[in-house]
Protein backbone atom coordinates (compact mmCIF):
# COMPACT_ATOMS: atom_id res chain seq x y z
CA UNK A 1 0.00 0.00 0.00
CA UNK A 2 1.05 3.65 -0.63
CA UNK A 3 1.90 5.87 2.18
CA UNK A 4 -1.13 7.79 1.43
CA UNK A 5 -3.58 4.91 2.37
CA UNK A 6 -2.28 4.64 5.80
CA UNK A 7 -3.49 6.42 8.97
CA UNK A 8 -1.97 9.69 9.12
CA UNK A 9 1.40 9.37 11.85
CA UNK A 10 0.40 8.74 15.66
CA UNK A 11 0.75 12.34 16.56
CA UNK A 12 -1.75 12.93 14.16
CA UNK A 13 -4.43 10.51 15.34
CA UNK A 14 -3.39 11.43 18.93
CA UNK A 15 -4.54 15.07 17.73
CA UNK A 16 -8.06 14.05 16.73
CA UNK A 17 -8.79 11.21 19.50
CA UNK A 18 -9.39 14.15 22.15
CA UNK A 19 -13.30 14.20 19.97
CA UNK A 20 -13.57 10.43 20.15
CA UNK A 21 -16.25 9.26 23.14
CA UNK A 22 -19.73 10.47 23.93
CA UNK A 23 -20.43 13.83 24.91
CA UNK A 24 -22.81 16.34 25.88
CA UNK A 25 -22.85 19.74 23.75
CA UNK A 26 -24.25 23.14 25.08
CA UNK A 27 -24.56 25.13 21.63
CA UNK A 28 -25.18 29.00 21.72
CA UNK A 29 -25.98 30.62 18.20
CA UNK A 30 -26.30 34.25 17.39
CA UNK A 31 -28.77 35.28 14.29
CA UNK A 32 -29.85 38.30 14.02
CA UNK A 33 -28.70 39.63 17.47
CA UNK A 34 -30.61 36.86 18.98
CA UNK A 35 -28.55 34.63 20.98
CA UNK A 36 -30.19 31.17 20.92
CA UNK A 37 -29.14 28.18 23.60
CA UNK A 38 -29.63 24.30 23.06
CA UNK A 39 -28.20 21.34 24.54
CA UNK A 40 -27.39 18.11 22.59
CA UNK A 41 -25.56 14.94 22.43
CA UNK A 42 -22.62 13.64 20.09
CA UNK A 43 -21.01 10.26 19.77
CA UNK A 44 -17.68 10.04 18.02
CA UNK A 45 -15.93 6.90 16.84
CA UNK A 46 -13.09 5.50 14.81
CA UNK A 47 -14.01 4.12 11.29
CA UNK A 48 -11.91 2.57 8.30
CA UNK A 49 -9.26 1.56 10.74
CA UNK A 50 -8.35 4.40 12.38
CA UNK A 51 -8.29 6.72 9.16
CA UNK A 52 -11.49 8.93 10.29
CA UNK A 53 -13.71 10.21 13.01
CA UNK A 54 -17.08 9.93 12.16
CA UNK A 55 -19.68 11.33 14.85
CA UNK A 56 -23.52 11.55 14.93
CA UNK A 57 -25.12 14.57 17.05
CA UNK A 58 -28.47 14.94 18.07
CA UNK A 59 -30.66 17.59 19.88
CA UNK A 60 -33.33 20.19 18.50
CA UNK A 61 -33.11 23.54 17.15
CA UNK A 62 -36.23 25.37 17.17
CA UNK A 63 -38.33 22.97 18.62
CA UNK A 64 -37.39 20.53 16.03
CA UNK A 65 -35.08 17.50 16.57
CA UNK A 66 -32.37 17.63 15.35
CA UNK A 67 -29.88 15.54 13.47
CA UNK A 68 -26.48 15.78 12.36
CA UNK A 69 -23.37 13.82 10.99
CA UNK A 70 -19.40 14.68 10.75
CA UNK A 71 -16.40 13.22 9.42
CA UNK A 72 -13.11 14.65 10.42
CA UNK A 73 -9.60 13.24 10.00
CA UNK A 74 -6.31 13.84 8.17
CA UNK A 75 -5.61 13.98 4.43
CA UNK A 76 -2.10 12.36 3.64
CA UNK A 77 -1.95 13.23 0.47
CA UNK A 78 -3.00 17.52 1.25
CA UNK A 79 -1.12 17.22 4.53
CA UNK A 80 -4.78 18.81 5.79
CA UNK A 81 -6.88 17.94 8.47
CA UNK A 82 -10.50 18.44 7.15
CA UNK A 83 -14.39 18.14 8.32
CA UNK A 84 -17.11 16.91 6.89
CA UNK A 85 -20.88 17.77 8.08
CA UNK A 86 -24.43 17.26 6.92
CA UNK A 87 -27.50 17.50 8.88
CA UNK A 88 -31.33 17.10 8.78
CA UNK A 89 -31.54 21.08 8.41
CA UNK A 90 -30.41 21.09 5.02
CA UNK A 91 -29.83 19.11 2.02
CA UNK A 92 -26.06 20.65 1.85
CA UNK A 93 -22.65 19.67 2.80
CA UNK A 94 -20.34 21.66 4.81
CA UNK A 95 -16.62 20.90 3.46
CA UNK A 96 -13.73 22.84 5.31
CA UNK A 97 -9.83 21.77 5.42
CA UNK A 98 -7.25 23.12 8.02
CA UNK A 99 -4.04 23.04 10.00
CA UNK A 100 -4.00 22.25 13.75
CA UNK A 101 -1.33 24.38 16.05
CA UNK A 102 2.24 23.30 16.67
CA UNK A 103 0.79 21.62 19.96
CA UNK A 104 -1.98 19.97 18.44
CA UNK A 105 -4.54 21.84 20.62
CA UNK A 106 -6.28 24.12 18.35
CA UNK A 107 -7.59 23.45 14.87
CA UNK A 108 -8.39 26.18 12.32
CA UNK A 109 -10.82 25.02 9.50
CA UNK A 110 -11.68 27.45 6.75
CA UNK A 111 -14.39 26.65 3.76
CA UNK A 112 -17.83 26.94 2.22
CA UNK A 113 -21.09 26.08 2.33
CA UNK A 114 -24.80 26.76 1.42
CA UNK A 115 -25.85 29.69 2.94
CA UNK A 116 -29.23 28.83 3.85
CA UNK A 117 -31.01 32.26 4.85
CA UNK A 118 -29.72 32.97 0.75
CA UNK A 119 -30.41 29.72 -1.42
CA UNK A 120 -28.05 29.22 -4.38
CA UNK A 121 -25.30 31.53 -2.83
CA UNK A 122 -22.40 29.94 -1.00
CA UNK A 123 -20.33 31.28 1.84
CA UNK A 124 -17.48 31.18 3.49
CA UNK A 125 -16.85 29.98 7.16
CA UNK A 126 -14.26 29.47 9.56
CA UNK A 127 -13.99 27.20 12.14
CA UNK A 128 -12.04 26.85 15.22
CA UNK A 129 -11.74 24.02 17.45
CA UNK A 130 -10.04 24.30 20.66
CA UNK A 131 -8.86 21.05 22.90
CA UNK A 132 -9.64 22.02 26.33
CA UNK A 133 -8.63 18.97 28.09
CA UNK A 134 -9.20 15.58 27.93
CA UNK A 135 -12.88 16.06 28.69
CA UNK A 136 -13.91 18.83 27.08
CA UNK A 137 -13.16 20.88 23.55
CA UNK A 138 -14.49 24.34 22.30
CA UNK A 139 -15.84 24.84 18.43
CA UNK A 140 -16.03 28.42 17.66
CA UNK A 141 -17.91 29.07 13.69
CA UNK A 142 -17.19 32.59 12.09
CA UNK A 143 -18.61 33.58 9.01
CA UNK A 144 -18.98 36.77 7.30
CA UNK A 145 -22.17 39.26 7.85
CA UNK A 146 -23.71 41.32 5.12
CA UNK A 147 -21.29 44.43 6.19
CA UNK A 148 -18.57 41.66 5.17
CA UNK A 149 -17.57 41.51 9.02
CA UNK A 150 -16.67 38.24 10.49
CA UNK A 151 -18.64 37.47 13.42
CA UNK A 152 -18.77 34.05 15.66
CA UNK A 153 -21.99 32.41 14.10
CA UNK A 154 -21.95 29.80 16.66
CA UNK A 155 -20.35 27.96 19.61
CA UNK A 156 -20.82 24.75 20.68
CA UNK A 157 -18.81 23.13 24.06
CA UNK A 158 -18.41 19.42 24.20
CA UNK A 159 -17.88 17.76 27.59
CA UNK A 160 -17.42 13.95 27.71
CA UNK A 161 -19.89 11.76 29.70
CA UNK A 162 -18.05 10.32 32.50
CA UNK A 163 -19.25 6.70 33.70
CA UNK A 164 -22.77 5.18 33.26
CA UNK A 165 -23.51 2.30 30.28
CA UNK A 166 -23.87 4.98 27.75
CA UNK A 167 -19.69 6.00 28.65
CA UNK A 168 -17.71 2.85 26.96
CA UNK A 169 -13.93 3.11 27.37
CA UNK A 170 -11.99 5.43 25.04
CA UNK A 171 -11.86 3.93 21.49
CA UNK A 172 -8.77 3.69 19.75
CA UNK A 173 -7.89 3.72 16.16
CA UNK A 174 -6.64 0.35 15.12
CA UNK A 175 -2.73 -0.59 13.90
CA UNK A 176 -2.69 -0.38 10.62
CA UNK A 177 -2.81 -3.81 8.80
CA UNK A 178 -0.06 -5.46 6.38
CA UNK A 179 -0.94 -5.83 2.91
CA UNK A 180 -0.56 -9.66 2.67
CA UNK A 181 -1.45 -11.27 6.03
CA UNK A 182 -1.75 -15.12 6.90
CA UNK A 183 -5.62 -14.82 5.67
CA UNK A 184 -4.41 -14.83 2.21
CA UNK A 185 -2.43 -18.29 2.28
CA UNK A 186 -3.83 -21.43 1.47
CA UNK A 187 -4.19 -24.61 4.27
CA UNK A 188 -1.18 -25.67 2.48
CA UNK A 189 1.05 -22.25 2.74
CA UNK A 190 1.12 -21.08 -0.57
Amino acid sequence: MQPSSHPGPSTVQLRVAALVGYVKTQNTMWMDGAETKTEGTAHSEWAMDGRYVISKHTGNFGGMPFQGMGIDGYDNIDAKYFSLWIDNMSTGIMFMTGKADPAGKVFTFTGEGADPMQPGKKKRMREVTTINSAEKHTSEFFESGPNGKEFNSMTIVYTKKAGGSDSPAPIKPAPAKPGNDDKTKSKDGN
